[in-house]
């Protein structure tokens, strides 16, 4: 599929785009992990190719700013953006749960509660599904155990859990094989981990074992983690490059957390 016809099928195509989410995005993928500032000049680039203006991203780096999510560091005449500490200390507790490796085995333990809290599966009866180490901690009556057995009350996959799955789904089709310059790369990669970050961060995981069989979200780790790898090389080598304005990114120290099990 054509980078342009991705970019406004997958990122353009719910409204409105909220350009400082995908700056988020684009700082905790590509700058976080080099513990280093994206240069302004760099950032315009990356966000040109995928067509957000820039009096949009001027407004977008504002409000970053102004909000205490990210810091402007300027050098003369050039500047660069970075999280803050406390953005910085949210992306660390969220990365595991973006990033998993798709070959960890599907956690053993899960609480289920009659609760309401975020990210659990509703179950019938109000009662919400959750694995053991990301239930919320104020639940009151709780279960915790093994699922031994799939004739539970059935798992209600919401409409658009299933719309979302099924998009990003197709997501990883087009970008099959991809091929294209080190910033298309780049660009690409972004377009999948923007669309997969809102994903993770909205929608409940859904055991095996209480999906409904046509159910997307099943085999979309693995399609996920196999598209960014291959986008990784490529999107790498741009930011490993100078250009108008900025100079090469930082290489990832060894100690960077491994991502998609790389």
């Amino acid at each position: 599929m054509e980078l342009n016809r991705i970019i406004e099928t997958y990122l353009h195509d719910q409204g409105r785009l909220r350009v400082w989410s995908l700056i988020v995005t684009v700082l905790g993928d590509m700058a976080a992990p080099r513990k280093a500032a994206m240069p302004t000049a760099r950032l315009g680039v990356l966000l040109d190719a995928m067509g957000v203006g820039r009096p949009a991203q001027k407004t977008a780096l504002s409000r970053l700013v102004k909000d205490g999510l990210a810091l402007r560091e300027k050098t003369g005449r050039t500047s660069a953006y970075r999280f803050s500490e406390a953005t910085w200390a949210e992306t660390i507790k969220v990365e595991p749960l973006i990033y998993a490796d798709p070959e960890t085995a599907e956690p053993q333990d899960w609480v289920i509660a009659q609760s309401d809290a975020p990210r659990g599966l509703r179950l019938t009866g109000g009662f919400g599904l959750w694995p053991a180490d990301q239930a919320p901690q104020d639940l009151g009556f709780a279960l915790k155990g093994e699922i031994i057995t799939g004739d539970l009350p059935p798992a209600v996959i919401a409409q658009d859990h299933q719309t979302e799955a099924l998009a990003l789904t197709q997501l990883c089709h087009g970008l099959e094989g991809f091929e294209g310059t080190s910033l298309e790369h780049a660009v690409a990669r972004v377009v999948l981990i923007h669309r997969w970050r809102r994903y993770v961060l909205r929608f409940p995981k859904v055991p095996q074992m209480l999906a409904e069989q046509d159910f997307a979200g099943t085999e979309l780790p693995a399609k996920v983690a196999r598209i960014y790898r291959a986008l990784s090389d490529g999107s790498d080598v741009w930011l490993g490059e100078a250009g108008e304005g900025y100079g090469p990114m930082p290489a990832k120290p060894a100690t960077a957390q491994t991502r998609f099990g790389l």
